[in-house]
């Protein structure tokens, strides 16, 4: 079998295994409900929330208004993270100075901060943006300085006894040896910005995914639910694979793409 073929089975079958895993999935969903073991006014079945779907007219002012707020949020926290992170690996005294005030925004439950935000910035998107933000920023903040500051000491001294600049160092060893561990945290990063903008809009907003969720669960409407979420769910897949595809194209080297380096030559 040639390299291309093996790659292109493996890309199929990276695609073709959560399919048939998502199926069945649905499969027992469906005969449970069916089978009467749950009730479907408690669970309704797939196939009954499968009919909701054609609702996507009707909810895209919202999830727009929930997508415009966690791109937002998460581009604010990326450039504030990395930011940060130079700035904490670079001079010391910043990252003794900040690194508790960081800690702190993470112990307080985002839900005790958002009743200020509201005080502050009104029902609207600002709100909801900076609650993504803070839940976003910290895993770019600390997957990023890991990954600054884990690097041989040797390759830092070789820059500088063969005259290298800070920036040329910083641009040329550092960065490159950090984008591992950065993708890493915009990974996750972009999870928690869904999350925290539908937690956000429970609370601080009258339009978004969160607020659909709040009036069908006070109509009962769970195929509504369900769908909402569906949708909120392949939003955040998205992002996600965004960011994967990303770290493949700029680290193509990394221990996470050598399977598919050994396959096409071994195939050669």
């Amino acid at each position: 079998m040639s390299g291309r073929r093996r790659l292109l089975l493996d890309l199929l079958t990276t695609v073709l295994y959560p399919l048939i895993a998502f199926a069945l999935i649905m499969l027992i969903w469906e005969a449970v409900v069916r089978l009467d073991h749950v009730s479907r006014f408690v669970l309704p079945p797939p196939s009954h929330v499968a009919r909701q779907l054609g609702i996507f007219d009707q909810l895209w002012p919202d999830l727009w208004a929930t997508i415009g707020r966690v791109i937002y949020g998460f581009l604010i926290a990326a450039g504030v993270g990395f930011v940060l992170a130079v700035l904490m690996v670079t001079f010391r005294p910043v990252s003794r100075a900040l690194y508790p005030i960081l800690i702190s925004t993470q112990v307080v439950p985002k839900v005790a901060v958002a009743p200020l935000f509201l005080i502050w910035f009104g029902y609207g998107g600002w709100s909801t943006i900076l609650i993504v933000f803070l839940l976003a920023f910290f895993p770019i903040v600390i997957n990023t300085t890991l990954g600054l500051r884990s690097i041989e000491i040797e390759k830092l001294h070789l820059a500088r006894s063969m005259g290298a600049s800070w920036l040329s160092t910083f641009a040329k060893i550092r960065l490159p040896n950090a984008l591992p561990s950065m993708f890493g945290g915009l990974k996750l990063a972009a999870l928690l910005s869904v999350n925290g903008a539908v937690v956000a809009e429970f609370i601080s907003s009258t339009t978004g995914i969160g607020r659909v969720l709040q009036e069908a669960a006070g109509n009962v409407d769970l195929p509504r639910m369900f769908v909402a979420i569906g949708y909120l769910g392949a939003f955040g897949l998205l992002l996600f694979l965004l960011m994967d595809m990303l770290e493949r194209l700029l680290i193509p080297w990394h221990v996470s793409r050598r399977e598919a380096i050994v396959t096409t030559a071994g195939g050669a």
